[in-house]
């Protein structure tokens, strides 16, 4: 897979090169940069009688380097990049005398880009690549502590955009997923095998050392955007998610996850104000969260989430005439149901606050594209669940229209 995506990359860069007379040059050459973000990484279990719908999740924070090549043939683009990062997305889980405790440490990729490059000179890209990265920490089956210390390959896939801020400067968003090798743990004295599977989503900046924008071209990009009117007004925006919620339990497990799928519809207004977006929006999204567990012969879902609503105040900053990058905070109201494997234990709407940070891309006829990642907090289960706690992280993708 490796020496593909590097033959893949290439090929493209020859065969871009060897036609480069109408590039946009601000794309071409060497670069680097920065970029810092939010990961989960969700472990599939396979053995020792363990279940928890197959999953174990881990979550932190990741900040990457990175430098790489690229060459632009008209709208298209090409380029080749290294990507070195560090984290400590991790994950501790207790039963009794045992435990285990483990975290994604770094990890260095070589990916291929491809993508195009819009009217406003902002690049929308997709990656694919393969790395080695770490995954470290232990566990112990009582009496004994064993150390966790594991090299594993990875695939890499992603999607991102890049938008000019100043001649060399530009702003980058990116989305990427590593699809690691299994390892084995022999927790309880039982071989376990483990599937990790990461997500990530990041922001950064990308300094160019290559062609600049030009002087007229950067004065060209802040001007329309001070004075562009195409965020302005309401819209609608129908949206799909991967939805990950870790549960803490204390005393007893340390974290138990749940995850699943969404789909949501997203109402709201918001217009420019001195280069500033201001706006809100309500939303209202059906999941199917569940954590699934295993207990003698039976198998049930501890936890159940669905039917999230939330408001929230909208803070935006346009970074060309079709790209905006935005936050959002307000107030997320979540129904949670609690089962044992015999009946239903607890069913409220429980209230929590939420932040979260995305973009939009305007295409044409008043559609744009949309992604976001949303991180909620929960307040407190009332009693007897009030050991409880609940975060939620939200990634979603949508298609907005603006009236």
């Amino acid at each position: 897979m490796f020496n593909r995506i590097v033959l893949f990359s290439s090929i493209s860069l020859l065969f871009f090169a060897g036609q480069n007379a109408q590039a946009n040059q601000q794309y071409d050459g060497l670069y680097g940069g920065a970029k810092l973000g939010a990961g989960t990484s969700v472990h599939g279990i396979k053995g020792g009688g363990h279940s928890y719908d197959g999953l174990i999740g881990l979550s932190g924070a990741e900040l990457s380097f990175f430098t790489g090549y690229g060459i632009t043939k008209d709208d298209l683009y090409a380029g080749l990049e290294f990507d070195l990062a560090k984290s400590n997305v991790d994950f501790k889980y207790s039963s009794g005398s045992d435990g285990v405790e483990l975290s994604h440490d770094w990890s260095a990729s070589l990916s291929g880009r491809i993508g195009m490059i819009s009217e406003d000179d902002t690049l929308v890209y997709a990656k694919l690549g393969a790395g080695r990265g770490a995954i470290d920490g232990g566990y112990v089956d009582f009496p004994t502590k064993y150390g966790v210390d594991e090299q594993l390959t990875f695939v890499n896939v992603g999607v991102g955009f890049e938008s000019i801020l100043s001649k060399n400067l530009r702003f980058r968003g990116e989305l990427e997923i590593k699809d690691y090798d299994s390892f084995t743990l022999n927790f309880t004295g039982t071989p376990i095998n483990l599937s990790p599977f990461y997500v990530a989503a990041s922001l950064g900046l990308v300094y160019s050392f290559g062609e600049s924008a030009s002087s007229s071209k950067v004065a060209r990009l802040r001007y329309n955007k001070s004075s562009s009117k195409q965020f302005d007004g309401f819209y609608i925006a129908p949206h799909i998610g991967y939805e990950y919620a870790p549960i803490s339990i204390n005393p007893g497990y340390k974290e138990l996850p749940s995850s699943g799928a969404s789909f949501g519809l997203d109402i709201g207004w918001g217009m420019l104000y001195h280069g500033w977006f201001l706006g809100a929006e309500i939303s209202a999204d059906k999941e199917e969260v569940v954590s699934n567990v295993e207990s003698g012969s039976s198998e049930y879902d501890l936890l159940e989430l669905s039917n999230t609503r939330r408001i929230s105040a909208k803070l935006g900053y346009p970074l060309s005439t079709s790209t905006m990058v935005y936050g959002v905070a307000g107030r997320t109201k979540s129904k949670f149901e609690i089962n044992d494997d015999t009946s239903r234990l607890y069913s409220e709407d429980v209230d929590g606050w939420h932040a979260g940070i995305g973009v939009e891309s305007v295409m044409a006829g008043g559609f744009s594209l949309t992604g976001r990642y949303i991180y909620t907090d929960y307040d407190k289960l009332g009693n007897p669940f009030s050991n409880y706690g609940l975060e939620k992280s939200s990634f979603q993708a949508g298609v907005l229209f603006r009236f």
